[in-house]
């Protein structure tokens, strides 16, 4: 639909051409790519990708494709879903469920959801075909696309996909730079197109002239400074204005003056938008005005939209449309229209004045509106104009549920600024109040959902719906530390008569939820079992829900674990997977992780947080990042390191709102260290060093990055820089904010103990008694204090029966630190049979870590006493190949040769789909595979025990 003589001709670009169609090759092959195109306006980054991306449906791929709007830069994920097909994720209201849209609860965080949910989707079409990505203007596409795109092109080693991206220099956008540094870092290509020599301008030049330019049109063209668009454009004008002649295959400009060396065409545009202008000035005024139109809808808009904008019937619009195609100026773009180029539409939409512009899209906005269209779409256009109209209101009061689903930020931006200039009394305005207050608690705006909620609870509300607001509010309160006004607002608001008992009852459970840090904590049992009466006998699944967190609640501070563990069990049961319950599952799972393996039942533990994960990356939640981390601390403690490693890879490469570098670095630091990793350890405690140990263990509790900067200290100075590092714990002022020290006192007894400090010593063995004292029944903690016992009096047997308790408890890094330990003490009293048996059982633990640190001081301290370590050959794993395949590796690898995409793999094996993502990396990395082809081949090759693969 080109008019003539402007096709998309691409000159100049063969080696560019040539790299994209290796690249297309490659991944149809089976092996994945990324690149990223860049360059000004006008330079031919879409014509360079069409060109060497042509023929990829030929060639088996699936070709996804989609182009940035300016628009929609406000909308999360619009740029993906155009890419993806709108597949997932459903424009409008469609995607919310019913039950989330009648009520305020939210439901995690959809647009992070929406992500996992499009990275899954890719994922899934890599594992039937190869899979071409192309995200075009990245400079306008919305953050959250940006994301998807950056996230993908970090796996294209492991799956058959070429992502393709371009963008013009886009200064101040960081995800951009980031996204720019990610790929050259990770061996994708950057291509900045440069402007094309002479020569080929004056070759595409021709080409629209239809002859070889002579002098004078030549240095005419070299005024487009080898911006193809602007020297075909300016060719294109110059034939138009019949200002060339051909003769004898020589194209000339036709001689205006009688002097051949006067400037040649003093008329010529100077810049490419004026070419574009000289274009425009053809056009009647009806095609103008509906040029105008166009411009505001967008760079492709459906020819439905333009009839709802112009009042004008398509026959109506027929002529002007086919007046600006033949003007080279719009082009069919399958069913929608589109401008020839971009800078077509940035040409017309700039010659409108700013004010004129701003009521166009307001005008817009209202005809999409009473026309039906969702609500992103008319959103984008309110959002463009910049102010508000009183209809506004009314369509919010409608579009609000879906529309903060589908774009919460915005959602929030047009809820506040209609409410700005609303009337107190104003009819809609409790409704918009209450939309605000959801989106904010969504966004954990607690400040802004307690300033809202109380001014509506001050108001006529309806009391079921008041009841509603009172639960954010209170539950914002507590999260901001409130827990006096928490306690006050929902006394007040469970005395009011009329809410129905479903809602009470969830009050009812928040008020018991707080009743400890008031100090009364007495009245807990009696109000959690009102609670849970009432929300049982209305049948409702959330209150229960709460209700039975609060029974567990008081289980824990009666010590009760197998009673909490009960309630906890119960409250999972009765809300199954609603997806308003999200928040509650998860804060109910982790608790779950915490209670088994205080009861030693480790692996019970492990697979609750595999779940919890899982269910918290689908639902996009926002404890995401808090749950990744805590599953890599159980993994450690269960001695799976190289899967703590996988999660807290994935922990840092993609920070959530409530990420936290302490733990993640804390804890990455310590394995690197145990595994005499010395640069990668200081690389982690560097991130951190610039937090106190007091901010370390209070919020953070992370006794991680305690442990590791003592053994770096330790390493770097001796016994007493290390006990420096670990003493202040035992300060009062610090122990109060401690939880719990066992798991640092052990590590600080041993230090006490080498440096000579007596006091320090004892002091840590008294700390190891009273919390077993208070926690009878945690066989870690009982553990922690035979072992302080141990090191204090020089007990082997004390030391032993800690390495039986660790035993129990699956600790195995601990288990071999109480061994290694009762051996020293034993060879010292000359028992070397009880110490070469204790060195042995030790060092096969450290050896099966890969703990080289450990089993060098162990070794070195045994040598002295002629016991040596004679390694077991089976028992090393190699570093490349099959044989280095971890076990969770190993399943993985065998899934993939069943042909499992990662969703499916992390469905069989209840992992998070990221987590299997990262483990596939490595498995590539060992096999020294290039693409997953290569996993199925070896998988084949090393038939499997048939139980190892589904175990």
């Amino acid at each position: 639909g080109m008019a003539p003589g402007v096709g998309e001709w691409l000159v100049g670009r063969d080696g560019e051409v040539a790299l994209l169609r290796e690249l297309l090759t490659k991944a149809a092959a089976g092996t994945g790519g990324a690149i990223l195109v860049e360059g000004e306006q006008g330079i031919g980054k879409t014509a360079l990708l069409r060109a060497g991306l042509a023929g990829a449906a030929d060639l088996g791929c699936r070709v996804a494709w989609g182009t940035a709007d300016e628009l929609g830069q406000q909308f999360p994920l619009g740029l993906m879903a155009e890419c993806l097909g709108g597949t997932a994720w459903p424009r409008g209201a469609s995607q919310a469920s019913g039950a989330d849209m009648g009520s305020l609860m939210p439901a995690g965080d959809p647009v992070l959801a929406g992500m996992e949910r499009m990275l899954a989707l890719v994922d899934r079409w890599c594992a039937d075909s190869p899979v071409v990505l192309v995200a075009e203007d990245l400079h306008w596409a919305d953050e959250a696309s940006v994301l998807v795109w950056h996230r993908l092109s970090r796996v294209v080693g492991q799956v058959p996909l070429l992502i393709a991206g371009s963008m013009r220099p886009a200064p101040g956008r960081e995800d951009l730079a980031s996204v720019r540094r990610g790929v050259a870092a990770r061996g994708g290509t950057v291509l900045s197109l440069e402007p094309l020599p002479a020569a080929e301008v004056s070759d595409l030049v021709g080409r629209v002239v239809r002859g070889r330019p002579g002098r004078r049109l030549a240095v005419l063209a070299a005024q487009a400074g080898g911006n193809p668009l602007y020297a075909r454009e300016l060719a294109d004008a110059l034939v138009r204005d019949g200002r060339v002649r051909v003769s004898g295959g020589v194209a000339e400009l036709v001689d205006e003056t009688q002097e051949p060396d006067a400037a040649p065409g003093a008329t010529v545009p100077t810049s490419l938008a004026k070419v574009i202008e000289g274009r425009l000035e053809l056009l009647s005024e009806t095609a103008a005005q509906m040029l105008r139109w166009a411009a505001v809808l967008g760079q492709e808009f459906s020819v439905t939209d333009l009839e709802t904008v112009t009042g004008r019937q398509a026959g109506q619009l027929v002529e002007a449309v086919a007046e600006a195609v033949a003007a080279g100026v719009m082009a069919d773009a399958g069913p929608r229209l589109a401008f020839r180029h971009g800078l077509i539409r940035q040409v017309v939409y700039e010659e409108i004045p700013q004010a004129l512009r701003s009521a166009l899209h307001m005008q817009a906005a209202r005809l999409l509106a009473d026309a039906g269209a969702g609500p992103g779409q008319v959103a984008a256009h309110l959002v463009a104009a910049g102010t508000t109209e009183s209809w506004v209101r009314d369509w919010l009061v409608k579009a609000a549920p879906a529309l903060i689903y589908q774009a919460p930020q915005v959602a929030a931006e047009l809820l506040r600024a209609a409410l700005a200039d609303l009337a107190d009394d104003a009819p809609g305005r409790e409704a918009l109040e209450a939309g605000l207050v959801r989106v904010a608690f969504m966004q954990w705006e607690h400040e802004e959902v307690e300033r809202i909620g109380i001014r509506l609870l001050a108001g006529h509300l309806d009391p079921d719906r008041r009841a509603e607001i009172a639960w954010f509010v209170v539950y914002a309160l507590l999260r901001q530390g409130k827990p006096t006004e928490a306690a006050a607002m929902v006394e007040q608001e469970l005395a009011r008569a009329g809410m129905d008992a479903a809602h009470w009852a969830r009050l009812r459970a928040l008020q018991a939820m707080m009743l400890p840090e008031l100090g009364r904590g007495e009245e807990m049992p009696r109000i959690a079992a009102e609670a849970l009466a009432s929300a049982e006998s209305a049948g409702d699944r959330l209150g229960t829900g709460y209700a039975l967190h609060a029974m567990f609640t008081v289980s824990t501070f009666q010590s009760d674990w197998p009673a909490g563990l009960t309630y906890i069990e119960r409250a999972l049961a009765v809300i199954g997977d609603d997806p308003q319950a999200v928040d509650l599952q998860l804060i109910l799972l982790m608790n779950r992780v915490t209670m088994l393996s205080d009861l030693g039942r480790r692996e019970e533990g492990l697979r609750a947080c595999e779940q919890a994960l899982a269910i918290a990356e689908q639902a996009g939640a926002y404890r995401l990042s808090f749950i990744r981390t805590e599953l890599a601390a159980v993994y450690y403690t269960a001695g799976r390191w190289d899967d703590t490693l996988a999660e807290l890879e994935t922990a840092i490469a993609t920070p959530g709102p409530g990420g936290d570098r302490v733990p993640t670095h804390g804890l990455a630091a310590l394995i690197a260290a145990h595994r005499d990793d010395w640069p990668t350890a200081d690389e982690h405690l560097a991130a951190t060093a610039d937090i106190p140990a007091r901010k370390v263990i209070w919020p953070h509790n992370s006794y991680d990055l305690l442990l590791a900067r003592a053994m770096a200290a330790e390493r770097a100075g001796g016994a007493v820089e290390a006990l420096a590092v670990l003493a202040p714990i035992l300060d009062p002022s610090l122990a109060e904010v401690m939880p719990d020290q066992y798991p640092v006192l052990p590590a600080l007894t041993r230090l006490a103990v080498k440096a000579g400090d007596t006091a320090v010593a004892a002091a840590a063995l008294a700390a190891a008694q009273q919390e077993s004292r208070e926690a009878p029944g945690q066989i870690v903690k009982s553990a922690a204090t035979e072992y302080c016992q141990g090191v204090v009096e020089a007990d082997p047997a004390a030391l032993l029966a800690a390495a039986d308790s660790y035993r129990s408890a699956e600790h195995p890094l601990e288990r071999a630190q109480a061994l290694e330990d009762a051996a020293v003490l034993l060879a010292a009293r000359g028992d070397l049979q009880a110490a070469s048996v204790a060195f042995t059982e030790a060092a096969s633990v450290y050896e099966a870590l890969g703990a080289r640190w450990d089993l060098g001081q162990a070794s070195a301290q045994l040598r002295r006493y002629g016991i040596r370590h004679r390694q077991q050959a089976r028992r090393a794993r190699p570093a490349t190949g099959w044989g280095a395949l971890t076990p969770t590796e190993t399943r993985i690898a065998y899934l993939i040769g069943e042909g499992g995409s990662n969703p499916d793999v992390a469905a069989r094996l209840f992992l998070s789909r990221n987590t299997v993502q990262t483990h596939v990396s490595h498995i590539l990395a060992k096999l020294s595979a290039r693409s997953r082809a290569e996993i199925v081949r070896e998988a084949l090759s090393h038939p499997a025990a048939p139980q190892q693969a589904t175990a």
